[in-house]
């Protein structure tokens, strides 16, 4: 990694774990991914600081841009399990359609946090580890 990304990477990550936004993104290199990934990693980016969406939410844009009847919400989750960079591209915004806030590879606890952090109330969604 390049000296100007590992520097805009912890500028980056300061402002958004002093709770705000930042309106920016470091530019990464992800490697070869595929462009299923990259669409879902596309879908993860357009989604504000503090909005959440329902991994079949992703799907169904998917779809459309495939020019598909549908997506499953499985294949999502696991393109999302792969993130790189998760809090960058952010994956912790993403839960299932019956609330549950689903799993994280950085640990239950740590999508909870981030979440939290940015502004989701928690007991609004159901809590099963």
């Amino acid at each position: 990694m390049n000296k100007e990304v590992f520097e805009t990477s912890i500028s980056w990550l300061n402002i958004y774990f002093n709770g705000e936004n930042p309106h920016f993104l470091p530019k990464y290199s992800l490697g070869e991914i595929s462009d299923f990934r990259q669409l879902v990693y596309g879908d993860l980016l357009k989604l504000s600081f503090g909005e959440v969406a329902f991994y079949s939410y992703i799907g169904e844009k998917i779809a459309v841009k495939k020019n598909i009847n549908s997506m499953s919400s499985r294949a999502v989750g696991t393109a999302i399990g792969k993130n790189p960079i998760s809090i960058i591209i952010p994956c912790h915004r993403i839960i299932r359609k019956d609330l549950n806030i689903g799993n994280y590879d950085g640990g239950f606890e740590n999508k909870k946090n981030l979440l939290e952090l940015e502004g989701n109330t928690i007991k609004d969604f159901k809590i099963v580890k």
